[in-house]
């Protein structure tokens, strides 16, 4: 679903911040990566939803090759992922429901599905009881899950999450780990950077890890194993 083959990505002040890394990331996956602030991790996650894109080397995403993609198909690969950030980046004004239809009203679907899809969605993050309620009336962890819910309210193959429990107590962190992972066991991709090193050991699922833009180690059901980096 996700690979990519010696890729690179050098901005114009000389950063490099990924260094010739490979990596094959298999439909149902369920992958964190990890590693330090300056790693590499934003940066390819850039390149993934192609916001960026790569100085040398190849990305394909679902079949599609991200630096050769046409602009008429550029909004179709972006539809195909779900993408949830630390800060929420919810509608202030709108409902918890309002929220999570917006991502459908933009790519033109039907009222009637949306009125379907939307309370499926919130029941699927544990919120069908909040669809009236505003943002400022939830929890971070509630408010959090209404980005989920928005980011997958369009059956996006792959949902990126980049440090989704930044800004959550570790109660609240747990809560959103169990709505990921039920949403994987669904049959969703799951790519999270985080540098949440806890939740990392816990779930036990495969872990890349970065270092001054490159791979240092893939395991699966790893561990935030921090000495592979001395």
């Amino acid at each position: 679903m996700i690979s990519l083959r010696g890729v690179s990505k050098k901005y114009d002040n000389g950063q490099l911040a990924l260094d010739n890394i490979s990596m094959e990331i298999e439909a149902g996956e369920f992958v964190f990566l990890c590693g330090a602030s300056g790693a590499g991790k934003s940066t390819l996650i850039r390149l993934l939803f192609r916001e960026e894109i790569a100085t040398d080397g190849k990305i394909i995403v679902n079949g599609r090759n991200l630096r050769k993609i046409k602009r008429r198909d550029l909004l179709r690969h972006r539809r195909s992922m779900g993408l949830v950030f630390q800060d929420y980046r919810l509608l202030p004004k709108k409902t918890v429901f309002a929220n999570v239809a917006y991502a459908m009203e933009v790519t033109e679907c039907k009222r009637k599905d949306i009125k379907k899809r939307v309370p499926e969605i919130l029941e699927v993050v544990g919120l069908a009881d909040k669809a009236d309620s505003f943002p400022s009336e939830l929890s971070g962890g509630e408010q959090q899950r209404v980005a989920i819910a928005r980011a997958l309210v369009n059956r996006p193959a792959i949902l990126i999450a980049d440090e989704p429990t930044g800004n959550l107590d570790p109660q609240n962190a747990r809560e959103l780990m169990d709505v990921l992972q039920l949403i994987n066991e669904k049959g969703t991709t799951v790519v999270m950077a985080t540098h949440a090193q806890d939740i990392v050991d816990e779930m036990k699922k495969r872990v890349i890890m970065l270092h001054e833009g490159k791979i240092v180690y893939d395991r699966e059901e790893g561990g935030y194993d921090e000495v592979t980096l001395v």
